[in-house]
């Protein structure tokens, strides 16, 4: 299992409207390449001027999670910029793979 975890970075001010665009946009696209919910996590706020939430969207393998980076989530990476503004909401992704221990 690949999990695509994608953090949001914004203004505190505006995270009603960020929510409410992955719960309509972000959220449907990942449920529908992925085929289960993704998680969404608040992060804590190390400084004030800045709120973070992760989304975390898990794939049955790497060459799955990437084809969505590449493909949906640089689709919606465009409308959220157009949407917010591109300096405005920042989407940093990282890949990470299930390992046993």
């Amino acid at each position: 299992m690949t999990v695509y975890n994608t953090t949001f970075f914004f203004p505190p001010q505006i995270e009603t409207a960020v929510r409410e665009w992955l719960r309509d946009m972000w959220i449907p696209a990942a449920t529908a390449a992925c085929c289960s919910k993704p998680l969404v996590l608040s992060m804590e706020q190390a400084q004030d001027d800045v709120a973070r939430l992760a989304i975390q969207a898990a794939f049955p393998s790497q060459d799955a999670a990437q084809a969505f980076a590449a493909r949906e989530a640089t689709l919606l990476a465009e409308a959220m910029a157009a949407r917010f503004g591109a300096q405005t909401v920042v989407a940093y992704p990282t890949f990470m793979t299930e390992i046993e221990l």
